[in-house]
């Protein structure tokens, strides 16, 4: 009986024990390492134990996890060129980095992420912590109407290539994938080439708007073009705000496609000191059957951008016309909003306008410039005239010695003239009373 009891009483325990095995089994089970130097074979749950391709971790993550680059991943070409895809089997949400607990592998294993092909998300993705190695020079990315955030902390550096990469909200035009839905991107750093909110090359699918495709960019470098809308048709609104990066590239918000809906630009902030044009309607194809609006609240801008809008002869690109809203921004500059033209209506306030901004008031600071260097020839002849005088007041009495006509050595004013004949007539008078003193003589002896 008691046999029986202590049975009953083990089988309890391990009763209770297996669920908390299974949980820490779980939870290791979200995070898998991987590099180079791994193997697939291996389960992926340490460094030391990393596997080898991104197709092994996405299959040890199935409802989504953590991929930690504990050293470098290198992403080749395959024999086919064909690119790399995530799996469709791999719904979850994915966070691609090279830091875990503590560790950067960045700096203790070089981890970076090395590729040469394009890149296909099928669910939802985060980058963050991440060193990208651009050994491609026409690089994309393509969201495919899924979630993907770029973090802060993502590093891009050309690695025998000429460009760096380019993000598509929406899908790129091939036979392997469905239209896409909507889109939802956002970056926050990193350097790329271009981003486009709807669909690449899109000549027969449509990319499909469901509350999207929305584009936020609040850091970042880009060297490119930034596309609002895309390559082919977007059934909906089309949304891309900027609230900061530096742009070195243009603003063309519609692209090359058409949009069934709205489209807006919504400028907060960025420096767009390389930009020299933002263009709505850059391609000659590009249309937009909803209100198109352009929204400046802030940035920096070059001083000699241009604002364009519908300029068609019949304006017939922007079905319910281009509207361009400062009225929310602070300090507008006014030398770029009035020039700005193909606009339905420019709407900001003119007395807020800083008073250096004004075409009006920067101008003639440039073109008085010699103004102020008058002062300084006028100065010169009054420093110099003294200088001038000065010799002519002392000539007479450094020229009278030179010249020795006009006064004796002692400065007594007798004529030379005069002085000469005193002298001749005492050498006259000496020699004669020599000679009277010397025939005396002779008598007296």
């Amino acid at each position: 009986m008691k046999k029986i009891s202590f049975l009953l009483s083990l089988l309890l325990v391990l009763t209770l024990l297996v669920p908390l095995g299974a949980a820490s089994a779980s939870a290791a089970d979200g995070v898998c390492f991987i590099s180079d130097d791994g193997s697939d074979l291996a389960d992926g749950s340490a460094p030391d134990k990393a596997k080898a391709s991104l197709n092994a971790a996405y299959a040890a993550l199935p409802q989504g996890g953590t991929i930690v680059l504990c050293g470098p991943l290198t992403l080749s070409r395959s024999a086919d060129g064909g690119d790399y895809r995530t799996p469709e089997t791999a719904t979850g949400a994915y966070t691609l980095t090279s830091v875990w607990n503590g560790t950067d592998y960045r700096t203790t294993a070089s981890a970076a992420l090395l590729s040469d092909m394009w890149l296909y998300f099928n669910s939802e993705h985060t980058l963050d912590h991440l060193t990208i190695r651009v050994q491609k020079s026409t690089s994309l990315y393509c969201c495919n109407g899924n979630k993907v955030v770029i973090g802060e902390d993502v590093e891009c550096v050309k690695d025998g290539s000429s460009n760096y990469i380019g993000i598509t909200a929406g899908r790129n035009d091939d036979a392997a994938q469905d239209a896409a839905h909507g889109g939802d991107l956002t970056v926050n750093g990193g350097t790329w080439q271009m981003i486009r909110g709807g669909t690449r090359n899109n000549a027969k699918l449509n990319c499909i708007n469901e509350g999207g495709p929305v584009v936020t960019i609040n850091g970042g470098d880009f060297y490119g073009v930034i596309f609002t809308g895309g390559d082919g048709t977007i059934k909906g609104n089309a949304a891309t705000t900027i609230n900061g990066g530096t742009f070195h590239g243009a603003l063309n918000p519609l692209g090359t496609g058409k949009v069934e809906g709205s489209v807006t630009l919504t400028i907060n902030g960025g420096d767009f000191l390389d930009v020299t044009t933002l263009n709505f309607f850059a391609s000659a194809t590009g249309s937009a059957d909803g209100l198109c609006t352009l929204k400046i609240n802030g940035g920096t801008f070059h001083k000699g951008m241009d604002l364009f809008g519908d300029r068609s002869e019949d304006h017939s690109k922007a079905a319910q016309g281009v509207i361009l809203d400062a009225s929310g921004w602070e300090t507008p500059m006014g030398s770029l909003l009035e020039k700005a033209e193909g606009f339905s209506q420019v709407l900001y306030d003119k007395s807020k306008v800083p008073a250096e901004t004004e075409p009006s008031v920067t101008e003639p600071p440039v073109t008085q410039a010699p103004v102020t260097e008058p002062p300084k020839e006028t100065q010169a002849p009054v420093t110099g005239a003294p200088e001038t005088k000065a010799p002519a007041k002392t000539a007479p009495v450094t020229s009278a010695p030179e010249t020795g006509e006009t006064a004796a050595p002692g400065g007594s004013g007798v004529p030379v003239y005069a002085v000469a004949i005193l002298i001749a007539s005492l050498c006259g008078c000496v020699i004669s009373a020599l000679l009277f003193f010397r025939s005396r003589a002779k008598k007296e002896n």
